[in-house]
């Protein structure tokens, strides 16, 4: 745990201006220590400001208290997470470091589509086979729709007949595309855009999958009485009634002055220009033009 004020470093005969640049100056010291040490914040809950000088006027509340953790630690306890308490005889927040958190058990786990299947010989002919199957020409969006979740199982079975327990594949004639393949698998988990793809660095991907898995974990959820949901079914079950709440019923009043208010409200308006630009018809050069200038 680490606990200081780097934005307090103040002197009496400092002015305001002089003050924010010594401040600046020791937190940029501070975060190139952090970087030398390769120590980074761990998962953290609670309050986002751990420190409160207790103050009813003039309140002030700081980021003071920090769990910083390395590569090993993800590594050794990769769904680890430390949670930040309200203070009671303290002007700091009490942080409890949880170790293990356990994975999810309830529910179907989402189609997700690998950029690795793209360069596997039979991806072309899997999908139009089952593009052809799925029926005629999809003219609307809910067909689209409709073609593209039929896509899913025959996608889903070339991926595991193909890529499944990659690490434990011998043959030496497919060790190049499976090398490449487990490559490109955790470079998309792990959402590396800033590492070349043919750098071979799955060890580094690994971690930083772990790490990207415990940030976008549901560790609990607090509903309005304060009170917590914790386990993955009750998770699964609140979330599905809070949106159908919102979604399944019609809740409010009609507002009078609501049409008024809303053409009184200064809304950006595309130009002539801009107007000309989205009626302008889509060419293949102008598709091809965006992809090729996407990341």
């Amino acid at each position: 745990m680490v606990n200081g004020d780097f934005n307090e470093i103040l002197h009496p005969s400092e002015t305001s201006k002089q003050a924010i640049i010594r401040s600046t100056s020791a937190m940029r010291v501070f975060g190139e220590c952090l970087a030398d040490t390769s120590l980074f914040d761990l998962l953290f809950q609670g309050p986002c400001f751990t420190w409160s000088n207790h103050q009813e006027i003039d309140p002030i509340g700081k980021k003071l208290d920090r769990c910083l953790v390395n590569g090993n630690w993800i590594n050794v306890f990769p769904t680890s997470h430390c949670s930040f308490k309200a203070p009671e005889f303290s002007d700091h927040a009490p942080c409890i470091i949880n170790i293990f958190t356990k994975p999810p058990d309830f529910g179907t786990r989402p189609f997700k589509f690998f950029n690795l299947l793209t360069k596997h010989p039979s991806f072309l002919d899997t999908v139009k086979a089952a593009w052809v199957e799925a029926g005629e020409k999809a003219s609307t969006l809910c067909a689209f729709a409709f073609k593209l979740k039929l896509l899913k199982r025959p996608l889903k079975s070339l991926c595991k007949a193909n890529y499944s327990e990659i690490e434990k594949e011998s043959l030496r004639e497919n060790w190049v595309l499976l090398r490449l393949a487990e490559e490109s698998f955790f470079r998309q988990r792990s959402r590396i855009k800033w590492l070349a793809e043919g750098d071979f660095n799955t060890a580094f991907f690994h971690m930083t999958m772990k790490m990207r898995n415990g940030i976008n974990a549901v560790k609990y959820l607090v509903r309005p009485d304060g009170s917590r949901v914790e386990s993955a079914k009750d998770i699964h079950t609140y979330v599905v009634e809070y949106f159908e709440g919102i979604l399944g019923s019609v809740k409010g009043q009609f507002c009078p002055q609501l049409h008024k208010f809303l053409e009184s409200l200064n809304m950006p308006i595309c130009s002539q220009t801009q107007q000309g630009l989205l009626l302008a018809p889509i060419t293949l050069e102008i598709i091809k033009e965006v992809l090729s200038g996407m990341p």
